[in-house]
């Protein structure tokens, strides 16, 4: 029996809900010289039943005990597999029929070209069109066809757009590349993507021949969890390294055509530039990355010469770059910082807004208020007349006038009044006749912005006037533009 011509290879791990989908998109391809090889991670679900249920001679399966890892399980069905084209896809992704025959056509008549992936439909957790425009996947794989160096220089700048369940390649690029890192976690498809363009041509068809799954909360595999943005931080940062394999100038500057703004490469000053240019894209972890790299050709003294002579770089401007790029988060970034206090004020705020409603509103209604207290609040005029003490009485009528005067123009924050002293709360009293027969000598203030003390020190004729500070702010100093409070 002749071998295969394609081997469909399946990672798969907890996928009971869809695998037999997949598995059943794959077997009604209309090419069907396949064979699909899949390596189970150690699933706990039912993904092993169900795949054993599935009697075709195509399926092979391969499980493991306990779980490996991705990587471990797609480089075990490429081992077992015998086909001269590899397809790779994951175990909750689904194809569209024709999705082989189009992309096997392909690669037979051009034989320059030795990956071929299509674009993708993104579809939700339960196989409807994904409808989040700002999701990340929502059009990432909606990509032109580039050159290698093009793509090699997105994937330095920007990071990857490859959508790998839909990748068709010739057996002879592992062979050439090798298999996938299985130190990689999170994004060993971009890893192999860059490794397969410093040697090979790759090709995007410009069709939807793919059904790629986004799961609810951040799912997949690479879904955006915390914890896999900042480990697929540290694997970018690692992958940045095969960079440093070119030595080919003419390449390089293909990819990185803007490097000449440093000086003129060379050969051997490829890794210097490739450190400029990680420094500059202001991104912290590739800044580090070309801290690193600049700091390690500095240890040659024939370089320090080179870079002296050639470059104007002198180890005075190393030192400037490294303690500029904040790669550590030493300083938080001020515009960060002053959105965080921003905001802090403001959810402080309405707390204690919230808190002189509640105060006013209890008072307002009269909660706990005695018969007395609710009636002198009706007709505060007899508790000033009765609480004259040796006021004349033209101080009388100016403070029935002022009591008036300020309750009318709201110079008294009831709640914030209540909420910031407790013994005014708990007396019930009139919070007004409270400050100006108390309040004011106790140092309270009857609003955020009225200091009764500075009032009184700041204008003489109140001092002699023996009247509340609020009071006369409320009939002069108001129309006056007197200051209540220093700056």
């Amino acid at each position: 029996m002749n071998n295969p011509l394609v081997s469909v290879v399946i990672p798969s791990y907890n996928h009971d809900k869809y695998i037999e989908e997949t598995i059943e998109s794959i077997l009604n391809q209309s090419f069907q010289d396949f064979e699909i090889i899949i390596t189970d991670d150690g699933s706990s679900d039912n993904s092993v039943e169900i795949i054993k249920n599935i009697s075709d001679p195509k399926v092979k399966l391969f499980v493991f005990e306990e779980n490996k890892g991705a990587c471990t399980a797609v480089n075990n069905c490429i081992i077992n597999s015998k086909g001269k084209f590899i397809a790779v896809i994951s175990s909750d992704d689904v194809w569209e029929p024709y999705k082989l025959e189009k992309q096997v056509k392909f690669l037979d008549e051009n034989p320059q070209i030795s990956v071929v992936f299509t674009k993708a439909k993104i579809i939700d957790e339960n196989s409807n069109p994904f409808i989040n425009k700002n999701h990340f996947y929502y059009a990432v794989f909606d990509q032109k066809n580039r050159s290698n160096a093009e793509w090699l220089r997105y994937f330095f700048l920007n990071g990857n757009c490859l959508c790998h369940p839909s990748v068709l390649l010739r057996r002879n690029v592992y062979d050439d590349v090798g298999l996938y890192n299985e130190n990689m976690a999170n994004i060993p498809d971009f890893e192999m993507w860059i490794r397969i363009c410093l040697k090979q041509n790759i090709h995007i068809l410009d069709e939807k021949l793919i059904k790629f799954r986004v799961r609810d909360k951040e799912a997949n595999a690479s879904g955006g969890r915390p914890k896999n943005r900042i480990r697929a931080r540290f694997e970018y940062k690692m992958l940045m390294d095969h960079y440093l394999k070119i030595d080919d100038i003419k390449f390089f500057l293909k990819i990185f055509p803007d490097a000449q703004k440093y000086g003129v490469p060379k050969n051997e000053m490829i890794p210097y530039f490739l450190g400029r240019i990680a420094y500059d894209t202001n991104v912290d972890f590739k800044q580090l990355w070309g801290l690193e790299i600049i700091y390690n050709v500095m240890q040659s003294n024939k370089i320090v010469d080179k870079l002296k002579k050639d470059y104007n770089f002198k180890y005075s401007d190393f030192l400037i770059m490294s303690s500029k790029a904040d790669v550590f988060k030493m300083h938080k970034h001020p515009q960060k910082d002053s959105i965080i206090k921003q905001k802090t004020s403001i959810i402080n705020n309405l707390e204690f807004n919230i808190q002189k409603m509640k105060y006013e509103i209890e008072y307002l209604n009269n909660k706990d208020r005695s018969i007395t207290q609710r009636l002198i609040s009706k007709f505060p005029s007899f508790y000033i007349i009765l609480n004259r003490n040796n006021n004349s009485i033209k101080n009388i009528l100016i403070n029935i006038k002022g009591y008036k005067t300020i309750k009318k123009n709201g110079l008294i924050d009831i709640g914030y009044y209540l909420k910031n002293y407790r013994d005014v709360r708990l007396s019930g009293m009139d919070p007004l006749l409270h400050y100006l027969y108390h309040g004011f000598k106790e140092g309270k203030k009857p609003n955020p912005t009225f200091d009764g003390n500075y009032y009184l020190q700041r204008y003489n004729d109140v001092r002699h006037s023996n009247i509340n500070p609020l009071v006369h702010y409320s009939l002069y100093g108001k129309n006056e533009q007197r200051k209540t409070e220093k700056n």
